[in-house]
């Protein structure tokens, strides 16, 4: 037991104390080399001959050595092989993933880039499809507005012109009478008396005439339907422009205006049945005659002829309405539109006719349908539900059509 420096006891403990333990193979070796030199150490020189057993003993040790650095050396290379390939594997991996995500980056911003595009082009549309439809509104108000001042400003100038020609021939008669007896009254006869009366009363008349119509015709010419407007129009927006509500209500209140004007309250006039969609027929009729009529038979081109006149001369009339010729021009539309709409009624029933003959014939073509198919075994469960739906539904549609149309289905039954 010894005393350190530092104060403290060292005691040696030398059963405690073990030699290090060599690797096997070295064990074995060194075993071996230690066993050999002890044994040239006590033996005779002559001894130290290899024997045949020696030699043997040698070369099978040296044969195991050889075998298991072999054996060593191809572990070894087939572990760093493994190791090597792991490795190409993992780097191989690797890049397919950055080629894959980089592939995935490059396809998401192209479809960004795509989308952008799309929304950019959407955004460009909607707003020149807005720019289009404001400079289109702004044509359409901007020509109403002018056709509205050249409207207003015919009426002044035919009142102008009407006043000046008053104004001319009471200068005329003032002119042939002396000065001296412009005051003496029997140089005022009875006729012209009787002139200045029926002048006051034209006068009258046509002031009492504008007043009912100005509010009408203003409102009909703000919709824009005249021949020189609507002869470019496709088909179906003039359709829908002639069946607008508005104009159909403003259409009946002038006709209805029309016809108090001109018609005599003691003769019994010829009742009109939806007379403002008849005459908005007209336009249809006379922008586009194909559409309405492809037949063109000898009636067709009569109920054209017929709609060209009235819209002209409805026309002339919405110009003159306030001038010394309104009423002749009123009671010219007023025949025109009887003739148009005498035609027009003669060409709805021909039309409704071949309708209601096509109609009848089909629900005798399911009549007889139903009388070959009658006897089958699946009759009643397969034709009979849908033979007499399609045969309601056509008495449902002729019922439309009147009394009649149900008559001559009676009849063909």
């Amino acid at each position: 037991m010894e005393r350190t420096k530092s104060g403290f006891y060292v005691i040696d403990a030398l059963a405690l104390k073990q030699p290090a333990k060599k690797p096997f193979h070295l064990e074995d070796r060194l075993r071996s080399k230690d066993v050999a030199a002890a044994d040239s150490f006590h033996t005779n020189p002559l001894d130290l001959l290899p024997s045949e057993g020696a030699a043997d003993a040698v070369a099978s040790h040296t044969l195991r050595g050889a075998l298991r650095h072999a054996a060593f050396i191809e572990a070894r290379r087939s572990k760093l092989s493994k190791h090597t390939e792991r490795i190409s594997k993992v780097h191989a991996e690797h890049k397919r993933r950055l080629d894959s995500e980089s592939e995935s980056r490059r396809a998401q911003l192209d479809e960004t880039m795509m989308a952008a595009e799309r929304n950019r082009n959407a955004i460009i549309d909607a707003a020149v499809q807005h720019a289009r439809e404001t400079v289109e509104r702004a044509k359409e108000v901007a020509r109403s507005q002018s056709e509205k001042m050249q409207h207003e400003s015919m009426v002044r100038r035919r009142e102008i012109e009407r006043r000046l020609n008053m104004s001319e021939r009471r200068r005329n008669k003032l002119n042939l009478i002396p000065r001296s007896r412009w005051l003496e009254l029997q140089y005022s006869s009875e006729m012209d008396i009787e002139s200045a009366r029926a002048e006051a009363a034209t006068t009258i008349q046509q002031r009492w005439r504008k007043f009912k119509l100005e509010k009408l015709v203003t409102q009909f010419v703000t919709f824009g339907i005249s021949v020189q407007r609507l002869s470019d129009v496709p088909f179906e927006e003039l359709v829908s422009r002639v069946q607008s509500d508005k104009v159909i209500k403003v259409t009946a209140k002038l006709l209805a205006r029309l016809r108090k004007m001109v018609s005599h309250p003691q003769k019994n006039s010829e009742k009109w049945n939806n007379p403002a969609r008849v005459y908005l027929s007209s336009y249809l009729m006379f922008t586009h005659p194909e559409q309405v009529m492809p037949e063109q038979t000898e009636l067709e081109k009569t109920l054209a002829k017929h709609a060209e006149s009235t819209v002209q001369d409805f026309e002339t009339w919405i110009d003159t309405y306030s001038s010394e010729n309104g009423f002749t021009n009123a009671c010219t539309f007023y025949q025109s539109f009887n003739a148009f709409y005498n035609v027009f009624m003669q060409w709805k029933d021909i039309d409704t006719q071949k309708i209601v003959t096509g109609m009848v014939s089909h629900y005798m073509e399911l009549e007889r349908l139903w009388l070959s198919v009658m006897h089958q075994v699946d009759a009643e469960a397969q034709w009979r539900p849908r033979i007499e739906a399609q045969q309601t539904q056509i008495v449902r549609r002729l019922k439309h059509f009147g009394r009649s149309a149900i008559v001559q289905l009676d009849e063909e039954r």
